[in-house]
């Protein structure tokens, strides 16, 4: 699980330190996109597209899963919505373009994210009730994962411009079978993608891409640095029956995965309240889980029970570690 890319929009030319790519870290302008100071959410500049012209800037950073991954960026229209089907500031494509995942408007105030696989077929996930407006930041996380084609899952996040998850997100497609829809190969990103449809003026700031459905999150569309990222918190994630979801004043035991070691206890926890792939989720940070939770790694199942006193028993089974 890493971080693939991560351009603050500062300007056209990499900082080797708060800027990442795993591949190009010089971008390539198609049409008339412009850095600028009055596109900036994070930092003192972001890119600004024009009316009615197909500009961003590109960076090829090589493979791209187009299987699994997370991107995240901010986004804001002036004076008025995109027309629909206009791209909305973002899209990642393939050297056939046809593979591809991309941001798009939807109605007058709504985003789709939509998937497609040459000589395939397309996916597509939209909002509802976002009632998205114009001179307004949102922050737009999507997530996929293709892995297994009869459960794949992908989402459509959509925060306001304090970082607050937007009232009927996320938007999610689960259990679903897209393997026919997934991107066969990826390997360009495009930063402020904009349609010659779109009829406005857009801008988008800070874009991160990670190779992991979890781990681009809210608070990394405020970061200022790559160097940020190095402040990660590593926590024991456990899927549970929906019902657990909200769940507080959880507590449990972990053990390791051939159950004959008590790897810690925890106390104090509580379950989202947001499902993913409609289950509960339980993040515990591994500091929190004595003594031993910080022995833990990424390459561990361990067994959780979790249990309050209000519900009894709301997990149990193996758990994965992850970084967030």
């Amino acid at each position: 699980m890493a971080i693939t890319f991560f351009w603050r929009c500062e300007g056209t030319t990499f900082d080797g330190t708060h800027d990442y790519s795993a591949g190009d870290s010089t971008p390539t302008s198609l049409g008339t996109p412009s850095i600028a100071a009055g596109a900036a959410k994070v930092g003192s500049n972001g890119i600004s597209c024009p009316v009615s012209a197909t500009s961003h800037y590109s960076f090829d950073i090589g493979s791209i899963s187009g299987m699994v991954g997370s991107a995240g960026y901010w986004f804001k229209t002036v004076s008025a919505y995109p027309a629909a089907g206009a791209a909305c500031g973002f899209q990642i494509v393939g050297a056939t373009t046809t593979n591809l995942l991309n941001v798009q408007a939807s109605g007058t105030d709504e985003l789709t994210f939509r998937n497609a696989q040459a000589g395939g077929s397309g996916s597509s996930l939209t909002t509802s009730g976002a009632n998205l407006a114009p001179d307004t930041w949102y922050g737009v996380i999507v997530r996929w994962d293709f892995t297994v084609p009869s459960s794949s899952s992908k989402k459509l996040e959509v925060y306001d411009s304090s970082g607050n998850l937007l009232a009927g997100m996320p938007t999610e497609l689960s259990g679903t079978n897209l393997a026919s829809s997934a991107p066969i190969e990826l390997t360009t990103v495009q930063c402020g993608r904009h349609s010659s449809t779109s009829a406005v003026v857009q801008y988008a700031d800070n874009f991160v891409i990670s190779d992991a459905y979890d781990e681009v999150t809210a608070a990394m569309l405020a970061y200022d640095s790559y160097t940020d990222f190095s402040s990660v918190v590593t926590y024991l994630k456990l899927l549970a029956d929906a019902s657990a979801a909200s769940a507080a004043s959880v507590q449990g035991v972990v053990l390791n995965a051939t159950r004959d070691t008590v790897i810690g206890e925890f106390s104090g926890q509580a379950f989202e309240a947001a499902l993913e792939s409609g289950e509960a989720v339980l993040l515990i940070p591994l500091a929190d889980i004595t003594p031993d939770g910080t022995t833990l790694t990424t390459s561990d199942t361990p067994l959780v029970s979790a249990y309050n006193a209000t519900d009894g028993t709301v997990g149990l089974g193996s758990a994965t570690v992850v970084e967030i």
